[in-house]
């Protein structure tokens, strides 16, 4: 992944979409790269939210860039890969997002507040991921 140029904070959190707080809420419900969450979308919410590889990695760059996640480098084999963790300053975007208006056209919001209220430390087993999952299906199809 090349890095962005450096950009003022102001400027970076502007360009944030829907899609960047998807990856940010499947940051802290324990998916640390972009496979992952690709992987976690694809058994969770796919069915009322997709999103592509094209979007979570310059999605993870503008996270970043923001100060909302920490990368480092984490390969495995010959083959490289970087993790992401949430910081404090992303909770703090991602809670203040989920309590404003849904995007239009998205039904995204309740799913990922239903996704993203779970408690990290629990959220990191694929039970409790199928739970979350679960609560956010049902949320969902009662908004």
């Amino acid at each position: 992944m090349r890095p962005l140029p450096r950009l003022a904070r102001s400027s970076v959190t502007a360009e944030l979409g829907a899609p960047a707080y998807v990856v940010l809420g499947m940051v802290r419900l324990g998916a640390r790269s972009g496979y992952e969450i690709k992987q976690l979308v694809e058994n969770s919410i796919r069915f009322f939210w997709t999103i592509s590889q094209a979007q979570i990695y310059p999605s993870l760059q503008l996270l970043e860039q923001a100060g909302f996640v920490t990368g480092r480098a984490d390969p495995q084999g010959r083959r490289p890969r970087r993790v992401f963790d949430i910081t404090a300053a992303g909770e703090a975007a991602l809670r203040d997002w989920l309590a404003g208006t849904p995007v239009a056209g998205h039904r995204s919001s309740a799913t990922t507040q239903a996704s993203c209220t779970a408690s990290s430390a629990a959220s990191r087993s694929p039970v409790s991921r199928h739970r979350a999952a679960t609560a956010a299906h049902q949320c969902w199809r009662m908004s």
